[in-house]
């Protein structure tokens, strides 16, 4: 449960870490699930509607970016997705009524992944109220050195930046100068939850 200060940083800063959120046993499971995709995909050789897979994918070094929607392949994701050690710290941070829109599992190799540049999650949902919360699972460690989420503490209360290059393409990136003299990494064991607002600079 959370604190009524973890509740004014979250306010305050646009984004929480919670550490040891996930249990040890449901945190042991999706490990396991998630090591045996990794391994599965060693048969795949394109992108297909569960794996994105890196330029360097092979069966002898199976390497995945991303699995899509993990929710609708496995029902130890879906799960994790409606346990109330994730739900309840929503609940406290936007209200009841909570919706599930999307989910995916991306991957970082060592010594290579693809950055994720500096953008705001608002720029690609359709909506009007923005008590939209992201939620991280950390199945593994991640320091500094893993190349972390880093996010721009108040930004949320700040400006919607501009998304679409010159020529009014949508790109997926903010297109202006952000400044990141206080970016802030999400460091954390596996099992941690990283929770940011909807309007949050990260990268």
């Amino acid at each position: 449960m959370l604190s009524e200060k973890q509740i004014s940083s979250y306010n305050e800063k646009g984004y929480l870490v919670v550490e040891g959120a996930i249990p040890g046993d449901k945190l042991k499971e999706l490990q396991q699930v998630t090591d045996d995709f990794v391994s599965n995909s060693k048969d795949v050789k394109e992108n297909d509607e569960i794996y994105d897979l890196s330029p360097d994918h092979s069966p002898d070094n199976p390497n995945l970016r991303r699995l899509k929607n993990p929710h609708l392949i496995h029902k130890t994701y879906e799960n994790i997705t409606k346990d109330p050690c994730i739900l309840d710290i929503v609940e406290k941070l936007v209200g009841k009524d909570i919706r599930r829109d999307h989910t995916k599992l991306n991957f970082k190799s060592a010594k290579g992944g693809e950055a994720i540049e500096w953008h705001q999650d608002w720029a690609f949902y359709p909506h009007t109220n923005d008590d939209l919360i992201t939620v991280g699972v950390y199945l593994e460690d991640c320091d500094e050195e893993n190349g972390p989420l880093q996010v721009i503490p108040k930004s949320h209360k700040k400006k919607i930046y501009n998304h679409h290059n010159k020529k009014k393409e949508f790109v997926g990136k903010i297109c202006e100068k952000v400044n990141l003299k206080n970016k802030t990494s999400l460091i954390g064991k596996a099992g941690t939850v990283t929770f940011h607002h909807v309007r949050t600079v990260h990268g």
